[in-house]
């Protein structure tokens, strides 16, 4: 968060943490973890506690403003999330006026938001940890409180409305931003900017005036988070331009593009898709999203929206030991058709003498087929990284591969990785499969596109 990128940045957990299988694991379980301090700590600790993440994160909820200021509430189940369910002021056609609103003082004591704050001064306790409290953007409420349609066609009808809806709830949220920041780490501030929902024009002109405040507000005593939802790149460097230290956007599908249009104005964290990747996809899904994250330049890696309720823990489990998996000592990819002969190639791996064996028989198992195991290597082994892609052939010897700079970069290996690699081959590679005899016993890489899809299902 100041700035000081690491070889590879940090897993962080700033969106809503809570899944079933951790509330399995603690007996702490929604709707009442959200409402209760103690069970709402015990369970924002279970990432850190299952998994080792350094971050914790409270609370599970956006509607906590909202019920503060007259809304009902959906509580919701174990795998839901509480919900506005209805709102006092809602028309149901034009925007409503806008009705009194409580002091600062009066609303800082609503039951859930006293709730929230106690919980946050008991995980203060926890110095090992770096705490996030969250809590939602001036145009969040006043689209909770008057209606989510009815604000959208005020901004086109009514702006001067819409106005002094935002003008009202503003110094509440300031207030509340002031009171996490004395307690947390970090205060994420979660606020409408999706591009599709409202105009570029009316963020610029609008939201980001009443919403500058309260992110100086946040960063009063701790750092500040901005996250926004939804379509948000035509305004990225708008967004990373109000004072916040970091930036939680949805930029799964551009994640590259994303960190151009920020330039470095504030940190990112990213850009992991909540549904598409962490409850749905497969593990290789994963770490080629992290893997992509890391390419493209994210200070922190993490969700881009909150975690899924029903999200397994494997999937946490990889996002906090990333770093430790791709500086594996050992790493393995299956063949689609056979280069390598598998019994000879089992033999080969279990007998090598040079410390693999232990992790070749964790990874590799004759029922899983043929396989190709990677090794580090420092860059001293590696002559000159070699003009040609080959895989030496030493006789009895398990075979070095050789990549050159331009493959690693077409493969987008991250430069921890690239330092060095070393393929072993087993002496039984049919040397008919493309010996380029120019080069004596030198198996030509080019020639070989299953090894190739190989390292590229791998790294990618």
């Amino acid at each position: 968060m100041n700035g000081e990128r690491r070889e590879l940045p940090p897993p962080a957990l700033f969106t809503q943490t809570g899944t079933v299988e951790q509330m399995d694991a603690c007996g702490c379980r929604w709707p009442e973890a959200n409402f209760d301090a103690d069970r709402m700590v015990r369970l924002a600790l279970q990432p850190s506690d299952l998994f080792g993440f350094a971050t914790v994160r409270i609370p599970f909820s956006i509607a906590v403003e909202a019920h503060a200021l007259g809304c009902t509430l959906d509580e919701g189940t174990c795998s839901t999330q509480p919900a506005v369910s209805g709102s006092p002021y809602r028309t149901g056609g034009d925007i409503a006026e806008v009705p009194p609103m409580p002091s600062p003082e009066e609303f800082l004591e609503d039951s859930w938001i006293s709730s929230v704050l106690e919980a946050a001064e008991t995980l203060s306790s926890r110095e090992e940890l770096f705490s996030t409290g969250a809590m939602i953007g001036p145009l969040g409420v006043v689209n909770f409180l008057a209606g989510f349609e009815e604000v959208i066609m005020g901004t086109l009808l009514e702006p001067e409305l819409v106005e002094k809806w935002l003008s009202a709830v503003t110094p509440l949220q300031e207030a509340y931003a002031s009171c996490l920041s004395e307690l947390c780490d970090n205060v994420m501030i979660i606020e409408e900017a999706d591009i599709e929902m409202f105009s570029p024009d009316f963020f610029k002109e609008t939201t980001s005036e009443h919403l500058r405040p309260v992110i100086r507000a946040a960063g009063s005593g701790s750092f500040s988070t901005l996250h926004c939802c939804g379509d948000t790149m035509e305004i990225a460097g708008d967004l990373s331009s109000l004072g916040e230290d970091c930036l939680s956007p949805e930029a799964s599908r551009n994640m590259k593009g994303y960190v151009d249009a920020v330039g470095g104005r504030c940190r990112l964290i990213g850009a992991i898709d909540p549904v598409r990747v962490l409850l749905q996809g497969s593990e290789s899904d994963m770490l080629a999203s992290i893997r992509a994250s890391v390419d493209a330049g994210f200070d922190l890696i993490g969700p881009e929206c909150g975690v899924p309720p029903m999200t397994p823990n494997r999937k946490l489990e990889i996002l906090a030991g990333y770093r430790d998996m791709l500086r594996s000592h050992v790493l393995y990819a299956g063949l689609r058709d056979a280069v390598v002969d598998r019994s000879a190639f089992w033999k080969a791996a279990m007998l090598d003498d040079d410390g693999l064996a232990p992790a070749v028989l964790e990874l590799l198992h004759p029922d899983d087929g043929l396989g190709i195991v990677l090794e580090r290597m420092s860059p001293q082994e590696l002559d000159s990284a070699g003009i040609e892609i080959g895989i030496h052939l030493g006789g009895h010897h398990d075979g070095d591969i050789e990549l050159p700079r331009h493959l690693l970069e077409h493969l987008y290996l991250l430069d921890e990785i690239a330092a060095g690699l070393r393929i072993l081959v087993s002496e039984t590679v049919e040397h008919g499969q493309g010996v380029d005899d120019d080069h004596g016993d030198r198996l030509v890489l080019g020639e070989l596109p299953d090894l190739l899809d190989a390292i590229r299902l791998l790294f990618q």
